[in-house]
């Protein structure tokens, strides 16, 4: 049996999951090592284009990270560790970026 098309419209609206960004806050509280954030989840599409900054920042902190952390000879060591705050330094000011635009 099969359902009339008027139904099936309202089937399908109503299956759409509610809220649409639910992959990028989950990413978002990972890198912000918070388990929720309401105000977050309430004003993420308004804030989007620095949670993509933020992600991008990560990715660059851990790749400087792990540069960091190898064995290197000392002159290597400290241009590598300079990278390292600089990539650190950027990610923690577009940390407070996405907490001021939360709060």
């Amino acid at each position: 049996m099969e359902l009339p098309d008027d139904v099936l419209q309202l089937i399908r609206e109503y299956a759409k999951p509610w809220f649409k960004h639910y992959e990028v806050y989950k990413r978002t509280l990972k890198i912000m090592e918070r388990e929720s954030c309401p105000n977050l989840r309430r004003c993420l599409v308004d804030i989007l284009p620095t949670l993509v900054q933020l992600e991008k920042a990560y990715v660059e902190y851990l790749v400087a990270l792990d540069d960091f952390t190898c064995d290197y000879p000392d002159h290597e060591y400290r241009k590598r560790g300079n990278l390292f705050y600089c990539k650190k330094g950027n990610l923690c000011e577009i940390q407070r970026q996405v907490y001021r635009l939360i709060q």
